[in-house]
């Protein structure tokens, strides 16, 4: 009978070592599990903060290009000049015209001179602006739209108001070396009236160029005489 009790005593011995490791065991298990759970769960949180950043990087670059390509479109509007002519050509009307383009382009854009047309007062070099009347006199004749004043085939008024404009730089479309050369604007500054235009669009009016960074109305009020947005 001893035998037997001492028996039974060592085998509930031993049950209640393997009870305590067999918990020790789970306790473990459930802490290794959890902390795999939080692992994942901080990968796919941190997956989704990546992918919501690269949607945004997305986003904000496909704004700027839109951006862009609007200002460009606008630009490009903004920049169509046209002349009306006149006289001794064979075909009179409106002409579109691009920068740098003189009298002898437009002649041959309104189909050339008649045979009536006075070469010698016409000075084929010299250059067109927005709104010009070129009226090409006939030999002998003297200019009929009394209301203007024509030299050398153009509008003498309307030129210089035109040059007047030309001499004034367009902060929607300037450069930067154009920009550079406005009192108070630096490298800096005209990068920035760069970043503007990109980010918010061509200036609906001058006054908003003090909307930039680093132009404030000291600056402003030093350069308005000198810049325009047509």
């Amino acid at each position: 009978m001893a035998n037997k009790r001492r028996q039974h005593r060592k085998v509930r011995k031993l049950l209640k070592s393997y009870f305590w490791f067999l918990i020790a065991f789970l306790v473990t298990l459930v802490i290794l599990v959890g902390v795999v759970i939080g692992i994942n769960q901080k990968g796919e949180e941190t997956l989704a903060d990546e992918l919501k950043e690269e949607q945004y990087s997305a986003s904000t670059s496909e704004k700027v290009k839109e951006v862009k390509e609007e200002n460009e479109i606008k630009i490009k509007k903004s920049e169509e000049a046209y002349v009306d002519v006149k006289g001794a050509v064979k075909k009179p009307g409106m002409y579109p015209v691009e920068k740098n383009m003189r009298i002898f382009d437009v002649i041959k854009l309104a189909g050339g001179l008649t045979e009536e047309a006075d070469l010698n007062q016409l000075n084929y070099a010299q250059k067109v602006m927005d709104q010009m009347v070129i009226y090409v006199l006939k030999k002998g004749e003297k200019n009929p739209i009394k209301e203007l004043t024509v030299t050398n085939g153009t509008n003498v008024d309307n030129i210089t108001n035109q040059e007047k404009d030309q001499e004034k730089t367009n902060i929607n479309t300037a450069e930067l070396e154009d920009l550079k050369k406005l009192n108070g604007i630096g490298q800096k500054k005209a990068e920035a009236i760069k970043l503007y235009r990109e980010e918010n669009g061509l200036f609906k009016k001058v006054e908003d160029l003090t909307k930039v960074k680093g132009i404030g109305e000291k600056t402003f009020e030093s350069l308005k005489q000198s810049i325009t947005i047509e």
